[in-house]
């Protein structure tokens, strides 16, 4: 093989290999399970519901899952918007992710205040975000029917427990809720820009060496 083919299959392999992030995990964990203290509004018009996490590497979050209980005649739909913020002195600063996808919700069983309890499960998403601290939330977009859907607390899991409380709000004015709220973000890390050139590097050279040490 000539030794441009050789790059130019380097090249390939090289650039190839990172695209694919490795298997799905948790990315950060606030604890799925409610500690009952308290559940707050998630879908209202005008208004947004966010809590922070932190990543530790570039990342693309995968999967939001996020526990609520709803009034009897609230209707969720199968739709569920995620909007993602960077962190910007202890509040959200820019809206940096927003995407609309598929939601499917199990019944836990439990209730709260009268009201039934559900897993949300919010997948098929792909956003990618580099190390640091972000603000997550999400509104059902085809909800219909009477009564509301309330995001339920958590004592901040393994993750989040020193994390700052949510806050609801939207554009620049953002107020403290004083709680923790329940959800997990699934995920996984994705390389960085500079894994490829390595990779480049690395194979090039012992495509030359073979060719030198070749009769």
């Amino acid at each position: 093989m000539r030794v441009s083919s050789c790059l130019a299959a380097a090249a390939t392999c090289a650039f190839l290999i990172p695209c694919h992030a490795v298997p799905a995990a948790v990315l950060w964990d606030n604890n799925l399970t409610p500690d009952r203290v308290a559940a707050v509004t998630l879908t209202v018009a005008g208004s947004r519901l966010v809590d922070d996490f932190f990543l530790h590497a570039p990342s693309e979050i995968t999967g939001f899952r996020l526990t609520v209980v709803e009034d009897s005649g609230f209707s969720p739909g199968d739709l569920f918007e995620v909007f993602v913020y960077t962190e910007a002195g202890g509040a959200p600063g820019e809206l940096v992710a927003q995407e609309t996808t598929t939601l499917t919700r199990q019944a836990t069983g439990g209730s709260f205040f009268g009201r039934a309890e559900f897993v949300y499960e919010v997948s098929g998403m792909a956003i990618r975000l580099e190390p640091g601290s972000y603000w997550i939330g999400g509104r059902n977009v085809r909800a219909s029917g009477t009564g509301l859907n309330y995001w339920m607390t958590s004592d901040g899991g393994p993750d989040g427990g020193g994390s700052a409380p949510s806050m609801r709000g939207l554009d620049e004015h953002w107020v403290p809720t004083g709680y923790q709220q329940a959800f997990v973000l699934n995920g996984a890390a994705v390389p960085e820009a500079g894994t490829g050139a390595a990779w480049l590097v690395a194979l090039a050279g012992l495509f030359l060496t073979k060719r030198r040490l070749a009769p």
